[in-house]
């Protein structure tokens, strides 16, 4: 099962981070909270022993060992371990859901290549399609083996200390075990996609999606082509919108000189070489020796002379087109 949250996320605004906090399918507090509840129990009871069955010399001991192993809890790189184990593992998922395959250019070769309206060429055409999601269907069925040892991991070596043992709640320490439970869980979950949790793949929907879309096409969808009309916008250039769409604000992106305007009163500008030559030297030539050219002007913007230049172009296009249809033709 997926479970999709975009909608969620799909503006931007001050509550949205807490929807998606709250949200309780494939999150983090669905994940942990049995360990998490386990974790606090195991913690009760290690502090009701310590406060009630131990004595003052016993309680120190007790310290001692605890401070002495969270003094050298940061000798375990346990950040640096998980987040490698974690980029490894969703790379792996990446690559893993990039090579899911969909059937329809399968079935859409096998409809132009597999010609004939008789039953056994319908035969042909389906039996292809089945034997190729077949291999699919063992292609995951041979992942789903090589993962079985996953099932194996009832272990998270996690070195749980209590830094502050006085402390009735251990609201840091529940946080932490939190966040380090959660990534750890998010490597199990996305070490085994194919299978059926919140974040797993539709492994199923896809195999009948699959053999669905392809029957249609080489069945229903074989020597069907569309007809050949005009499209909706055959007279107009521009995209239309829908009248909610159509009223909100466009912002298409624009270049860094998209407001430049040329000037009005210039007609002609003279061009000639510079005064300097390529290699930085002053060249001494009197200007009245100097080659001129005159470039004629052209009274436009950047915006009006782009638009104009769509334009031409789209009244050449027609011009050709109706050059060709009134051009007889010879038998």
């Amino acid at each position: 099962m997926t479970v999709n949250y975009n909608k969620l996320a799909s503006t931007s605004k001050p509550w949205t981070f807490f929807k998606l906090l709250l949200t309780w399918k494939a999150s983090i507090w669905k994940a942990v909270y049995l360990e998490l509840l386990v974790f606090l129990t195991i913690y009760g009871i290690i502090s009701v022993v310590y406060r009630c069955a131990l004595g003052q010399q016993q309680q120190k001991s007790f310290e001692t060992v605890v401070r002495y192993f969270d003094s050298r809890l940061s000798y375990i790189p346990l950040e640096l371990v998980l987040g490698f184990f974690c980029t490894q593992i969703i790379n792996r998922w990446t690559k893993q859901y990039e090579t899911i395959g969909f059937i329809d250019n399968i079935g859409l070769m096998t409809a132009l290549y597999v010609r004939g309206r008789s039953e056994r060429a319908r035969l042909y055409r389906r039996n292809i399609l089945r034997y190729c999601e077949l291999m699919q269907v063992l292609e995951i069925k041979k992942w789903r083996t090589n993962l079985e040892w996953v099932f194996n991991y009832d272990w998270v070596p996690l070195p749980l200390m209590y830094p502050q043992i006085d402390v009735y709640f251990p609201i840091m320490t529940a946080l932490q075990f939190v966040f380090y439970m959660g990534w750890m869980k998010v490597i199990e979950v996305v070490l085994n996609p194919f299978g059926e949790d919140d974040d797993d793949f539709e492994t199923n929907a896809l195999i009948d999606r699959n053999i669905t879309m392809g029957m249609m096409i080489v069945d229903q969808g074989y020597d069907h082509p569309p007809d050949l009309l005009r499209d909706p916008f055959w007279d107009e250039i521009h995209p239309l919108y829908s009248e909610e769409t159509a009223c909100i604000r466009n912002n298409p992106p624009k270049g860094s000189i998209s407001h430049v305007k040329l000037a009005h009163n210039v007609k002609e500008v003279i061009m000639m070489p510079h005064g300097t030559s390529s290699d930085g030297i002053q060249m001494q030539i009197e200007k009245p020796k100097l080659r001129r050219s005159t470039v004629r002007v052209k009274e436009c913007d950047i915006d009006f002379s782009l638009n104009s230049r769509k334009s031409l172009n789209l009244n050449k296009e027609i011009s050709k087109l109706q050059r060709r249809k009134s051009t007889p033709t010879t038998k």
